[in-house]
């Protein structure tokens, strides 16, 4: 929790890393009941239209709460990224391609919000996700060229 909740008031973010642990540990299981491999997919593009509405929606009505009863920092932008975060995770998790859509355009915005705080180093790590997230694009499409 550390640096983001106390020093950039990043509450949302702050507890991000718990959420990753957990689903780290579900992927691990999902892959290991499939033999590893359990094969990439997609959805639909209304799938992700509503995806991205409702993520907004929240975003909006959890940013509100964060500016009302806390100190937060850009609560709006905490909020919008950590639900986008997690939504990208879950996609991650089941092996979804888009998932790396999601964190590309995620982590590009994280790039700023930590520009933005000051918090440089944060904001050059947010960087080498967004690059390895479009390496994990490529990747995937790759890969799922041969599936499909």
């Amino acid at each position: 929790m550390g640096v983001s909740y106390f020093e950039y008031q990043l509450y949302m973010d702050s507890g991000l890393n718990f959420f990753y642990v957990i689903m780290g540990v579900i992927g691990l299981l999902n892959g290991g009941r499939s033999g590893g491999n359990p094969g990439i997919s997609t959805n639909t593009v209304r799938f992700h239209l509503i995806a991205i509405f409702i993520l907004l929606a929240l975003s909006a009505v959890i940013g509100q709460l964060l500016q009302t009863y806390t100190q937060a920092a850009l609560p709006f932008w905490d909020a919008g990224t950590t639900l986008f975060s997690i939504w990208a995770t879950y996609l991650l998790v089941k092996h979804k391609k888009e998932n790396w859509l999601y964190w590309i355009v995620t982590d590009g915005i994280y790039v700023g919000l930590y520009m933005y705080k000051g918090a440089y180093l944060f904001a050059i790590l947010f960087v080498i996700y967004t690059v390895l997230s479009v390496k994990g694009w490529r990747d995937w499409s790759k890969e799922s060229a041969y599936i499909e």
